[in-house]
């Protein structure tokens, strides 16, 4: 094509004009990126393959928790919990100690009246620290019981706040605080959970009232 003809004079007003463009963006960039930087650090929300394939482990962990409990399947709660995890439901009325003494606890309190439970997991917050993380799980919780002559149930909702461990089998939770923020309680007396939960709480550390500094 001749140097001089239109379309050859076309392409290089063209070229000439992305290049213009592309030096005006490059410029919007770093001010972007020095104003950025002037108002702080910005967390990168981005997840890695890796950091994508531990949620989804960790996100099955929490659903076996909720089957284990709800099918009666306690000796499944052993591939959620490592053996000297600390079990924490203070919050909802129940005991706060060793693994294999609130699973046991739970055992008993579990299997009684022909019950029926089907836990709901919702929104989940999850902070990686290469092999360690922290868990807060919204949980959804209606359980029925039955009675001679009728029935009684129960709603409830709040938190799992779970400490976990990676190790040689996966994710476990070495620490789980169950914080119960609302129940409605079992007819026709008021439940003792049927207002918002005051309690303040910390890993390493039994419910106590928020008033209580730690």
């Amino acid at each position: 094509m001749p140097a001089n003809s239109p379309w050859s004079r076309r392409n290089v007003a063209l070229t000439g004009l992305l290049g213009s463009v592309a030096a005006v963006m490059q410029g919007r960039g770093a001010i972007a990126a020095e104003g950025a930087e002037s108002r702080g650090p910005r967390r990168n929300f981005r997840l890695s393959p890796q950091e994508v394939a531990h949620r989804l482990e960790i996100d099955d962990l929490l659903t076996r928790y909720t089957i284990a409990v709800d099918d009666e399947q306690f000796d499944l709660l052993d591939t959620v919990f490592t053996p000297d995890a600390i079990l924490d439901y203070t919050s909802g009325g129940g005991p706060r100690g060793p693994y294999p003494e609130v699973k046991a606890w739970l055992a008993r309190g579990l299997s009684t009246g022909s019950p029926a439970r089907m836990h709901m997991i919702g929104n989940k917050q999850v902070e990686i620290d290469g092999s360690s993380a922290t868990v807060r799980a919204y949980f959804f919780n209606p359980y029925t019981r039955d009675l001679p002559g009728g029935f009684e149930y129960s709603l409830g909702g709040g938190f799992y706040n779970h400490q976990l461990v990676l190790g040689r089998d996966g994710w476990r939770s070495v620490e789980l605080y169950e914080k119960r923020v609302w129940r409605e309680g079992y007819p026709p007396k008021p439940h003792p959970h049927n207002a918002r939960s005051d309690e303040y709480w910390e890993f390493g550390a039994p419910a106590r009232p928020r008033e209580t500094k730690p």
